[in-house]
């Protein structure tokens, strides 16, 4: 991470970790996003009150912190909506002649709005597929093709173009070719059991700079030490989903949490801890308590992420 702090909260969102706040030296924060694909960490804002020991829930494209300690404990809740980056140019693109037409296509651009394509540098703006039919097409005549990936944030660069060249004589119609005639089944015959393919998993996206709903601003700093520095996270995806990456008391807890049921269970569990923690005076006794209730409620969330991935194919 690009600083060493605990009693921190994260949340995945769009395929990316985000996490929140927490404790160096001093109460901070800060917003950062690790993304598992490039192993790379950025800064994303920060929250509108420095705090620590709160819990964030992610709903739909955006991420809610519910509570928390600055100098005392507060009952504030923020909403963050992720800022989207410009989508990078897409790829594949492709054309395809038919008697008379052009059919141009390319592959969807993660998380873009609307594309567009340039032919014979004229642009047709907001085309919401990644296809276009070109018709009345001249013979002997050259297109040349690009596209690009338009969001909030602005477009992306031209695609590769594309300088196609139509035929010069009428394409022939394709006689299709009769289908085979199936044998009628008899009572006596059994038939095999369909196989269906599942549809593609939905694309995701990115995250943007909160807004808040209340200040507060931190005076007393808590006797807290940081912990080190966390060992940075390989590149490869499958480093990121086995438990076996994790601190040892992580792991213990990771191996019990396969299923969505086991995980609920132990956030029950983990409840009972954290009326507990707000019940007891300040002290170490409620330091131990607090930092054996940061570390469970980490591996609940670690837990959901490494479910999310592999419900994902990662």
């Amino acid at each position: 991470m690009p600083q060493a702090k605990r009693f921190l909260s994260a949340s995945a969102l769009n395929g990316k970790i985000y996490v929140f706040g927490g404790y160096t030296t001093v109460t901070v924060k800060n917003v950062h996003e690790f993304d598992p694909i490039n192993n790379t960490w950025t800064t994303r804002g920060s929250m509108f009150d420095p705090k620590y020991g709160f819990t964030t829930e992610t709903v739909g494209n955006k991420i809610y912190t519910f509570g928390g300690y600055t100098t005392t404990y507060t009952n504030s809740v923020e909403e963050y909506t992720p800022p989207r980056d410009i989508p990078n140019s897409p790829e594949g693109l492709n054309v395809e002649e038919s008697e008379n037409s052009l059919l141009v296509t390319w592959n969807e651009s993660v998380d873009s709005n609307s594309y567009d394509l340039m032919i014979n540098g004229s642009e047709i703006n907001n085309l919401s597929n990644p296809s276009y039919l070109i018709n009345d097409i001249e013979e002997n005549m050259t297109y040349t093709i690009s596209v690009r990936a338009v969001n909030e944030a602005g477009a992306s660069p031209w695609s590769v173009t594309i300088n196609f060249t139509s035929k010069t004589e009428e394409i022939p119609t394709q006689t299709p070719t009769p289908s085979p005639t199936l044998p009628v089944l008899t009572p006596s015959e059994t038939t095999g059991t369909p196989e269906f393919t599942p549809s593609a998993t939905p694309v995701i996206t990115d995250f943007e700079t909160p807004s808040a709903t209340q200040n507060v601003t931190p005076t007393v700093t808590p006797t807290i030490t940081p912990t080190a520095t966390p060992t940075s996270i390989s590149t490869e995806i499958p480093s990121i989903i086995s438990p076996m990456d994790f601190p040892e008391d992580i792991q213990n807890i990771l191996l019990n949490l396969t299923t969505r049921e086991s995980i609920e269970v132990l956030k029950n569990q983990v409840s009972v801890i954290e009326d507990k923690i707000s019940n007891l005076p300040e002290g170490e006794e409620k330091d131990i308590l607090m930092s054996k209730y940061q570390r469970i409620d980490l591996a609940i969330k670690i837990a959901d992420i490494l479910l999310d991935f592999k419900e994902l194919g990662l």
